[in-house]
């Protein structure tokens, strides 16, 4: 788990940004460690990580960034009879919610004062939170609409709790043979596997990735004509 030291060190190497609430300091690797593909184990917890600035205490802990099957070798050489916990990928955006100093906390990816992290607020308000602890969330309201559409609300993922992490999603068993022929088929987002030995990745379904191609064809920029076709097509 990275120190506040850490990520400030990240901060001023411009491989992170920096949002101040007050005494909270909320951390997001920047754009181009995905784009030039820059992961270190440092950027891969730098996701919304939240530290009080007078002493450095963490405050909320997010998931860490999760790579995709075969993604920068993520899980190359796997069996495929290797058995794999299932959980379904909700298409939302993420939150993070903790109790700190008798308060509520709630982080997205990159800050505790955005508006999208006031409406995830709104919507774990009440919900018990274990004190040292990091509940996560799929948000999913209307005035964020993505491409496969949820249930309006929080939906609870995991608790993590230091490096350990619990999903709280209702799991199936398959091999990843198994789980890679479902993704074929399956209509949601996909899937988050996991292995016995606690490894994660992604797996996204046909289904959601032909309607983002759809969806980007359509914002194509007229600058990129030759990308897609004929202009406007």
């Amino acid at each position: 788990m990275n120190t506040m030291e850490t990520q400030e060190r990240l901060v001023a190497q411009g491989l992170a940004t920096k949002s101040v609430n007050g005494h909270l300091a909320t951390y997001k690797y920047a754009r181009k460690v995905m784009f030039e593909n820059l992961w270190t184990p440092e950027l891969i917890e730098c996701r919304g990580h939240t530290y009080d600035s007078r002493n450095g205490n963490i405050v909320t802990l997010p998931f860490p960034k999760f790579f995709a099957y075969g993604e920068n070798g993520n899980w190359d050489g796997v069996p495929l009879d290797t058995p794999v916990w299932a959980y379904k990928k909700i298409n939302g955006y993420m939150a993070a919610a903790a109790m700190y100093e008798g308060e509520l906390v709630v982080s997205t990816t990159g800050s505790t004062k955005s508006d999208y992290a006031g409406w995830a607020k709104e919507l774990i308000k009440g919900t018990y939170i274990p004190e040292g602890e990091t509940v996560l969330f799929e948000v999913c309201i209307p005035q964020d609409p993505h491409i496969v559409p949820e249930n309006y609300g929080a939906h609870l993922l995991a608790l993590r709790c230091k490096r350990e992490l619990y999903f709280a999603l209702p799991s199936s068993l398959f091999t990843l043979a198994e789980a890679l022929e479902f993704c074929r088929v399956y209509k949601y987002e996909g899937l988050m596997l996991q292995k016995e030995d606690g490894s994660i990745c992604k797996l996204k379904s046909d289904y959601y990735i032909g309607k983002k191609l759809l969806m980007r064809r359509k914002h194509i920029p007229d600058i990129l004509p030759g990308m897609w076709g004929e202009k406007g097509s």
